[in-house]
């Protein structure tokens, strides 16, 4: 038997996407990519065994963005008992709608047909400019059968590009999983679109790391629930680790603006026990006010507890800022030494509730050091953070006047490889 090896391919190189649009000499190309992942679809190893010169192309129509499989190679393993090629159709049709596996004919005549005048599905929700062009975010309900249409050929990206990312509102198991689904009323989708201009033949990535058009959609998102008196709290759930950073800064960014959070600080005023064992001070940050400010900002408990942290650590004199540097600092004052020591008692306190039933299991000096671990990370975590977002304060405020402004994905991809997240920071 030939070895396995020559049999298999990458699954993120033979997978390559594209988005094409109608011209008067057939389909043209705007955008070519492969996927940042395909675990989800074809395993761990990211392998698909059984070809040689696999090519999966996934075409779209740029507009409505109607998805076409076409699965070619220049050879294909022979069956040898149990050992068979992987299904390819099979394994995509989990993950595609029913329309991906049309004809190429029918295909590329249903993109010509496509007229100028299409527009998406949705209410305008808003718009803006950047250096590359024209972007709108459209909102709508997943009931519209063209929103939830258009959701069923692209949640595929879901996987491609989101790491840990999964399907909303779709049963695999169901007779028919494409189907709008029962609860499809509570569902609110925001879609962002880039307007092309025609003459435009520039390629195009679907994902748009790094210029800011992220921070942009969620910033829309929080001024629309923020603004909405049925809203009660913004949660985002499981987000991976860039969606973090951005949510991070943007939240940072806009609590900057809140009058109030500028009066939370240390209360230096405090008094530390000199018996560690004895219970943390009360209202190191006054907490009345915290409380008032996290329902009136409507950010979720844990990441506005970690902002509030953030904030208060930036206050610290620089003889006891926690960073990256390897400079010698100052030796602190007394003073200086103390807020730092209730700094960290404040932040100890969450670290410690979120970890209280592994940290509970295990003895007081072991506790007490894991504790402190644990603190360290979240102190590099927000130097990390607050660097990259005074980098992009600073580019706001020389660029604000000229239109460019620098967007918080920005700030977060430039400088940040040093990384030391901990699962509770």
């Amino acid at each position: 038997m030939a070895e396995e090896g020559e049999w298999s391919a990458n699954a993120n190189d033979a997978l390559n996407i594209g988005l094409v649009r109608p011209t008067d000499a057939g389909l043209k190309a705007i955008a070519t990519f492969n996927p940042r992942f395909t675990y989800p679809i074809f395993g761990n190893e990211e392998q698909i065994f059984g070809y040689k010169g696999l090519k999966i192309n996934l075409r779209y129509s740029a507009n409505d963005m109607r998805p076409h499989v076409q699965i070619t190679s220049k050879e294909k393993f022979k069956a040898i008992g149990d050992t068979e090629p992987t299904d390819i159709r099979a394994v995509l049709q989990e993950h595609l709608p029913t329309i991906a596996f049309s004809s190429v004919k029918d295909f590329e005549a249903s993109v010509q047909k496509t007229t100028k005048e299409w527009k998406p599905p949705g209410e305008l929700h808003t718009s803006f400019e950047t250096q590359d062009g024209t972007y709108e975010i459209r909102k709508g309900s997943l009931t519209d059968p063209a929103i939830h249409q258009l959701i069923t050929r692209v949640e595929i990206f879901v996987p491609l590009f989101i790491e840990g990312g999964s399907y909303i509102a779709r049963d695999p198991q169901a007779a028919d999983p494409w189907k709008v689904p029962e609860d499809a009323a509570r569902w609110t989708v925001f879609l962002l679109y880039r307007k092309q201009p025609v003459a435009d033949d520039a390629a195009q990535s679907p994902y748009t790391f790094g210029k800011g058009i992220g921070a942009r959609l969620y910033k829309s998102i929080f001024e629309h629930y923020l603004a909405n008196p049925l809203a009660m709290e913004l949660t985002v759930e499981d987000p991976n680790e860039a969606f973090d950073d951005m949510r991070d800064l943007s939240d940072l960014t806009y609590l900057k603006t809140v009058p109030e959070f500028a009066q939370v600080r240390i209360n230096t005023d405090i008094n530390v026990p000199d018996d560690s064992s004895k219970a943390v001070p009360r209202d190191i940050v006054d907490s009345d006010l915290l409380d008032k400010l996290r329902r009136k900002t409507k950010i979720a408990p844990r990441q506005f507890a970690r902002l509030v942290e953030m904030h208060t650590m930036s206050q610290l004199p620089a003889s006891v800022q926690p960073s990256f540097g390897v400079d010698k600092k100052a030796k602190p004052t007394r003073a200086e030494a103390h807020q730092y020591r209730l700094w960290r008692m404040f932040a100890k306190q969450r670290v410690y509730r979120q970890n209280k039933d592994i940290l509970g299991q295990i003895d007081l000096p072991e506790r007490r050091e894991k504790l402190n671990e644990a603190l360290g990370s979240v102190e590099l975590e927000y130097a990390r953070l607050l660097a990259a977002h005074e980098r992009w304060e600073k580019h706001y405020g020389q660029n604000s006047s000229n239109g460019k402004r620098k967007s918080v994905d920005e700030a977060v991809g430039q400088g940040l490889s040093k990384k030391a997240r901990v699962e509770d920071a």
